[in-house]
């Protein structure tokens, strides 16, 4: 029997081998150049990476320094990064990867990113964001009220992630939906308007990691409460009736602080049906235009469901039409019909595209304001 004096020692051994080989890449941070903020665009044919690095010297006139390149590579933009900065460019603290709309909408990104999975020195949790045009506009962005890019895009990331508008997709969620068959990618989408930065939604990736089609800011929240790992508040602005006088349109605003899903699946005569029962309990924000009578709880409630199902259905129909699954359907299917599934995995977002999907949501009033029933 082996002592175990000797296996600790070796052991200890190891470690101290894993800790000193990873010494010899350490980089003093006054010889290091931080890249917060990695572009990746196409022009014409050609590929173009950018870099966005903080200036630390209190001398400078300016917060960041700003680097473009035309590169076949990440690897190859950074020896072009690494020789017109002060200091070697580390990935060690990147916050946000930036892809241009262009390049997503024309080719499969995920093999431009290899470098950052296999260099353990990067930084897996950057958000990963479309830009909505090219992304030289946003790196090359400055604003004299606002705090350094990488900064302000992460506090605009951080600030509608807790209202469910914008999809976070770090570089390990967006390798994960695009190496899952069950689920197709999806990342958030940011645009230049005039002086600042706004989020717009959320790109959809097909299951080539080609961008389709983008959701609006509500079909984002919308899209949230349809997937099971989504927490945090929904808020939704729903119309019961338009017109074409908008003053006189019905709308109603809630804000779903619960939202529980339960998935069904079911097969029926050789075809797929899917049921999905939504758990919803609601603030009342707002009610405009509608009669005192229709101002009660249960009417209100049953206002709501009948919006929530109106609009949960237009998302699907979308889905469907663009064949992209960003709910996750396709585990139910993988785990209740394996033999079927297996026809499906190489293609499901087309399969799901046939399938008939039930919404039911059943919503609860728990504030209804100063209105009294």
């Amino acid at each position: 029997m082996i002592n175990k004096y000797y296996v600790h020692m070796f052991l200890w051994i190891v470690l101290l081998s894993l800790l000193l080989s990873g010494c010899s890449q350490r980089i003093n941070i006054e010889n290091a150049t931080f890249n917060l903020t990695l572009g990746l665009d196409k022009k014409g044919k050609n590929l173009y990476y950018y870099s966005v690095s903080p200036i630390f010297n209190e001398d400078a006139p300016k917060k960041v320094e700003t680097h473009e390149v035309k590169a076949d590579s990440i690897r190859n933009a950074r020896n072009f990064f690494d020789a017109s900065s002060i200091g070697l460019l580390t990935t060690a603290k990147l916050q946000q990867v930036l892809i241009g709309r262009e390049l997503l909408e024309s080719h499969d990104v995920f093999p431009l990113l290899d470098v950052l999975y296999r260099d353990v020195t990067s930084a897996s949790n950057a958000n990963v964001l479309m830009v909505d045009g090219p992304v030289k506009d946003v790196i090359m962005f400055e604003a004299k009220n606002r705090p350094r890019l990488p900064i302000y895009l992460g506090q605009l990331i951080d600030s509608t992630a807790v209202r469910n508008l914008i999809s976070r997709s770090t570089l390990l969620d967006f390798q994960w939906t695009v190496m899952e068959k069950t689920i197709t990618p999806y990342i958030g989408v940011v645009k230049k308007e005039k002086n600042q930065l706004e989020i717009k939604g959320t790109a959809l990736l097909n299951g080539q990691g080609k961008a389709v089609t983008t959701l609006s800011l509500q079909e984002t929240t919308i899209m949230h409460m349809l997937q099971r790992f989504h927490k945090g508040l929904f808020s939704l602005s729903l119309p019961l009736k338009e017109t074409k006088n908008k003053v006189d349109s019905k709308i109603i605003s809630a804000t779903f602080e619960r939202v529980t899903r339960k998935v069904k699946l079911v097969k029926k005569d050789d075809q797929f049906y899917y049921n999905i029962k939504l758990k919803m309990d609601a603030n009342l924000n707002e009610s405009v235009n509608l009669f005192p009578a229709q101002n009660t709880m249960k009417s209100i409630e049953k206002f709501l469901e009948k919006a929530v199902k109106k609009e949960t259905e237009k998302v699907i129909k979308k889905l469907q039409q663009h064949k992209v699954d960003p709910l996750g359907l396709g585990d139910y299917m993988r785990a209740y019909y394996y033999q079927d599934w297996k026809n499906m995995q190489m293609d499901w977002g087309s399969a799901l595209a046939k399938i008939t999907i039930m919404i039911e949501p059943e919503i609860r009033v728990m504030f209804n304001g100063l209105v009294q029933e």
